[in-house]
């Protein structure tokens, strides 16, 4: 139920937020109510518990307000959810947010994954070469991971580049083992 419902509502949230030029607010607190939602079980149980009331749950949602800096646009949204038992599916609503609100603004989200942490200037250079590649503003997030012995593998727009010499190592053996 959460994936089917998730595009309507995120499309509808996305369209107020650029008639309001809120957009990357919107986002940012999106952000920060799924942080609380991922840390407590709590509320995770919460927003998922169907015998909850209208009430109970809109309570639960003004409860959020004040703590996480929520707009109004973002707390209607949220009583929206709550009216219709929806809250369940936030997580998928924001992630499908964040993901209309990158194609509207033309930004690509990449991971860059590396055996030791990539210099500044390092991914300056990448950035702008994703840039290029893709026609589109790129965002790098990075992540560390020793078993790659070295190079990088690179998720962008829903390709895989790796250098790594794991990979090319793994290629080797297999190469090697096919040839006996």
């Amino acid at each position: 139920m959460a994936t089917s419902v998730a595009a309507p509502y995120a499309t509808a949230l996305l369209e107020i937020a650029v008639s309001q030029g809120t957009t990357n607010a919107i986002r940012q607190q999106l952000n920060r109510v799924m942080e609380v939602y991922t840390a407590s079980t709590e509320l995770r149980v919460a927003f998922s518990n169907p015998t909850l009331t209208v009430a109970d749950r809109s309570a639960i949602v003004k409860g959020l307000v004040v703590p996480l800096g929520l707009a109004r646009t973002t707390q209607n949204f949220l009583l929206v959810l709550a009216e219709k038992g929806r809250l369940v599916a936030l997580p998928d609503i924001a992630k499908m947010f964040n993901k209309l609100a990158d194609e509207k603004m033309g930004v690509v989200r990449a991971e860059v994954v590396s055996s030791v942490s990539v210099t500044d200037g390092q991914l300056t250079r990448l950035k702008a070469s994703l840039a290029q590649l893709t026609g589109k503003t790129i965002q790098i997030e990075t992540r560390v991971d020793e078993a790659l012995i070295g190079g990088l593998q690179i998720h962008v727009d829903g390709k895989v580049y790796d250098t790594s010499i794991a990979t090319q190592l793994q290629k080797l053996r297999e190469s090697i083992l096919s040839s006996l």
